[in-house]
């Protein structure tokens, strides 16, 4: 469909009404492989109005995606499975994006000549981003025009994307960090209980180094997720190491006093 065609007003308020009918498709792709499903703002203060049946017939919703490989197969499945079944005559129209961050930016700049998409997936660091930058319609506003039961959604991850009572987003899909172990070298160090806390990596540590011949003890990818991960469930945990972090930057800060003090005195 044409651009022209896909962003007038008339052509956006209408999307805005008829978003609902694909949540169902977004619950279904939600069994996938933490990222959400936003829906674009219409441009108008309106709230949200269901619209009859015989009014979207031919609409085309863009959807802007970052699911790659076989997860993005998946999608193009449903989406297809969408398409050909849905008796309303609505067409989803989904357009991989890259990375996380690449999608977002293209939304970004698509977003100043007003030529974004009508859903858009957001990784889960995005959801105050697009909350404040006015693009969007809350979730919630199209789950209570529609009575959409939203009793399937996990409540942890709908907690997520829930800000004074009201869901922003729908809950897309959702990642679970694995930790793999070498059993070679736990064999080796004479390991035979396989840690679940950091701790208990920490007590086996230095076998692993000394007997296993591991190189680290651990080794996690450049990701904050990972580590928010470990943390998450455990807030006297956060609390040390928030603790720990302060006292390395005081020590470091101190360090650095120090370091210009005695070139002041050198100069002097």
């Amino acid at each position: 469909m044409k651009k022209e065609k896909i962003f007038q007003e008339e052509k956006k308020v209408m999307k805005k009404k008829i978003i609902a009918a694909f949540l169902t498709t977004a619950m279904t792709i939600g069994s996938l492989s933490g990222v959400t499903v936003f829906a674009a703002d219409a441009g108008t203060d309106e709230k949200v109005e269901m619209a009859d049946a015989s009014d979207v017939d031919g609409t085309t919703i863009t959807f802007w995606h970052s699911m790659g490989g076989v997860n993005g197969e998946a999608i193009d499945t449903l989406v297809k499975k969408f398409n050909d079944e849905n008796e309303y005559g609505i067409t989803v129209d989904a357009q991989y994006q890259g990375e996380y961050d690449d999608s977002l930016n293209k939304l970004k700049s698509a977003q100043i000549g007003n030529m974004g998409a009508d859903l858009v997936q957001v990784y889960e660091i995005g959801t105050r981003f697009m909350i404040d930058s006015g693009w969007i319609v809350p979730m919630q506003q199209m789950i209570d025009a529609d009575s959409y039961d939203v009793s399937e959604i996990e409540p942890n991850l709908a907690a997520y994307y829930t800000i004074d009572n009201e869901l922003y987003s729908m809950p897309f899909n959702s990642s679970t960090p694995i930790m793999y172990y070498n059993k070679d070298m736990f064999d080796k160090a004479g390991i035979t209980e396989i840690p679940d806390s950091l701790e208990g990596i920490g007590e086996i540590g230095q076998d692993l180094l000394d007997k296993g011949g591991a190189g680290e003890v651990m080794s996690l990818g450049i990701y904050g997720w990972f580590f928010e991960q470990f943390i998450g469930k455990d807030v006297k945990r956060l609390l040390q190491l928030l603790l720990l972090t302060r006292m390395m930057l005081q020590k470091i800060s101190l360090q650095h006093g120090r370091i210009l003090m005695t070139r002041a005195s050198h100069l002097s």
